[in-house]
C-alpha cells in the first residue's frame, strides 16, 4: 500500500467518524456510514471564507469537521444578523437541500474550517433507504425552525 493509498484510507475514516457524531447520520451502521464517507467531497476553508451566499441555488449540505462556521442572514437594506454559530459534526444547509430552493442565509468560516459536502441526491438517497435518516433530519428542521 501506497502513501497515497494510507492518506485515502485515513481521510475516509476521518469522514466516516465525522458522519457518526452527527445527529442526522449517526443511526446508520458502518457500511452506510463508509458508502456516505465515499459519496462526500473534503473542503477546507481560510477565516472568513463564504462556503455559501444567501441566493445560491447549491444544493448541498455541510457537516462541519473542525473549525466554526457563522450563519448570516443579509436583509435587503444590507444589515446582517448571524442566526447561529456551529462547530464540529454540525450540519448546515438542510433547508436548501430538502426544498430545492435557494439559499436563506450566508455560511462563513469564522476560523479555518474542514467540511464535508453532500448532494442534495446522496442525502435524499440515504433518506429513502434509512428511514431513520429521514426523522432524524425532520428533528433537527423542527428544532432549525423553533429557534
Amino acid at each position: 500500500m501506497g502513501l497515497g493509498s494510507a492518506s485515502r484510507d485515513i481521510e475516509l475514516e476521518l469522514a466516516v467518524e465525522v458522519l457518526r457524531r452527527t445527529e442526522i447520520f449517526r443511526a446508520l451502521d458502518d457500511d452506510a456510514l463508509t458508502r456516505l464517507a465515499v459519496a462526500s467531497r473534503r473542503r477546507t476553508y481560510g477565516k472568513e471564507h463564504y462556503i455559501f451566499y444567501q441566493g445560491d441555488s447549491r444544493d448541498t449540505l455541510l457537516l462541519v469537521c473542525d473549525g466554526l462556521v457563522k450563519v448570516v442572514f443579509t436583509s435587503d437594506t444590507g444589515e446582517e444578523t448571524v442566526l447561529v454559530t456551529l462547530g464540529a459534526c454540525e450540519v448546515v444547509g438542510q433547508i436548501a437541500l430538502l426544498d430545492g430552493e435557494d439559499r436563506s442565509a450566508s455560511v462563513v468560516a469564522v476560523e479555518p474550517t474542514t467540511g464535508l459536502l453532500l448532494t442534495r441526491a446522496t442525502v435524499l438517497d440515504v433518506m429513502v433507504r434509512h428511514p431513520v435518516v429521514l426523522d432524524a433530519m425532520l428533528r433537527s428542521l423542527g428544532r432549525l425552525v423553533r429557534r
